[in-house]
């Protein structure tokens, strides 16, 4: 099975953007005019432009095609090893936050909501869908995954006017009903794997650009709309999935060149993306205990986001990394047949 480059790269592109559209905008439009409207309409446009739930979608799509690529490659699936790797590698991270987050008072311990001060409703729909996953397997070899995906993507647009009119965001449902517009973004990352199968396209450098700014002004559009009210997330992110779909399509072909590389610090950040999406806001709530002076809009920012960065890193070598050693190890074992012992 061939190594996919630059996926890391993107998963930590997309765990910065979420970051950033939660608190860490950088203040290029801070000190703005607000009765003037052009200078409104700027920081209004500009504060939109991090769309972190359109990269929440970028992450269901990679996620997808991690799951899936080993076993489009003829890995011989085993049901306990698969468990075993895909929940230890969330839940335990998970479970680290939760305790720390309530140990330094961000959340207090008789909260009722066991995942408040986390991004808990996209980690909660990527268990279910690593729960689905054998049961998609068996669905999808009988209807086809793309038949799958159409079906699944109807069955969310009609799912997406289930709630109040007013509602602008893309889980609006809980923990028990969100995956479930969601499911067909996951599904576009198992027919990307599954697409590799097929001629790849052949996209050039500024090609590759032109795919990349086009997510990013997408993001924008489904944001500032939402916040507008004109039309929520629930309803355009799945259409923006199909854009991510293609475009990633063309990061796996352009990377599969060997004359092209990703940055090897973007590579080297997407192993630990998952403690940046994971503890950010922790780090938001800490950083803002510590009542440093300010020293003006821009060192403020630098300082509040390099903090969250060192505090994800920490907290990838303390305990996001043990937990992937531990579920590789245990799911080892798991795969070692009576005869090999």
């Amino acid at each position: 099975m061939k190594r996919i480059v630059g996926l890391d790269s993107l998963r930590a592109m997309a765990a910065l953007w979420v970051m950033i559209g939660h608190g860490a905008v950088p203040p290029i439009t801070a000190g703005h005019d607000e009765s003037s409207f052009f200078p409104w309409a700027l920081n209004g446009i500009y504060g939109g432009s991090f769309s972190g739930p359109a990269a929440v979608i970028v992450f269901f799509v990679i996620s997808g095609f991690c799951v899936h690529y080993p076993y489009s490659c003829h890995k011989k699936f085993n049901l306990g090893e698969f468990f075993v790797r895909r929940y230890l590698r969330i839940l335990l991270p998970m479970a680290a936050a939760i305790l720390i987050i309530r140990a330094v008072g961000y959340i207090p311990w008789d909260s009722p909501r066991l995942l408040s001060g986390i991004p808990g409703w996209s980690l909660v729909a990527e268990l279910i869908y690593y729960s689905l996953y054998p049961l998609l397997v068996i669905i999808g070899q009988r209807v086809k995954w793309i038949n799958l995906f159409y079906i699944t993507f109807i069955i969310g647009i009609f799912f997406a006017f289930t709630v109040p009119i007013n509602n602008i965001n893309y889980p609006a449902w809980g923990y028990r009903g969100d995956w479930i517009l969601g499911l067909p973004c996951w599904l576009l990352g198992i027919l990307l794997a599954e697409s590799l199968k097929n001629p790849l396209p052949n996209p050039t450098s500024s090609s590759i650009w032109t795919w990349r700014i086009g997510a990013i002004i997408l993001g924008s559009i489904t944001r500032n709309l939402a916040f507008q009210r004109i039309i929520g997330n629930h309803l355009t992110l799945n259409f923006f999935a199909i854009y991510v779909f293609f475009w990633l399509l063309r990061e796996v072909s352009y990377y599969n060149k060997q004359e092209n590389k990703p940055l090897a610090f973007l590579e080297w950040a997407g192993l630990w993306s998952y403690s940046l999406f994971l503890i950010h806001p922790l780090a938001f709530y800490l950083f803002k205990s510590m009542q440093l002076p300010s020293f003006g809009y821009m060192v403020d920012w630098f300082l509040k986001f390099n903090f969250v960065l060192l505090l994800s890193i920490a907290f990838y070598f303390a305990v996001e990394k043990p937990s992937h050693l531990l579920s590789r190890r245990i799911g080892q074992m798991l795969t070692i047949s009576p005869s090999q012992s």
